[in-house]
């Protein structure tokens, strides 16, 4: 789109970082009363961490692979759950969803 062709030489990571700010700023005059508790720290690098892969893979790959992973994504946590636990099948589980847009 429009800022995807606008941000096409910037790295992933400082698009992470952007699009995490903007998105705060934006979002912060909706919070009632804004209440810190060490329970949100896993919640806030989970998210870190999905913005950093989803926009580095959005830079450095085929957006259109990459938008596919995270919208089938619900479908293969659930698979990699169930076959993580056959020792056998983890190697498989974890390489077929990056093979997926070859």
């Amino acid at each position: 789109g429009l800022f995807a062709s606008l941000l096409a030489g910037f790295p992933g990571p400082v698009l992470a970082f952007w699009r995490a700010l903007f998105a705060g700023v934006a979002l912060a005059p909706m919070i009632r009363r804004p209440q810190w508790s060490l329970r949100l720290v896993p919640m806030v690098l989970a998210f870190a961490a999905m913005n950093y892969t989803y926009l580095t893979a959005l830079v450095e790959a085929d957006p259109a692979c990459a938008i596919w992973m995270q919208h089938t994504s619900p479908g293969w946590v659930p698979a990699w759950i169930t076959n993580s636990s056959r020792p056998s099948s983890v190697g498989t589980s974890i390489v077929a969803p990056s093979t997926a847009c070859e």
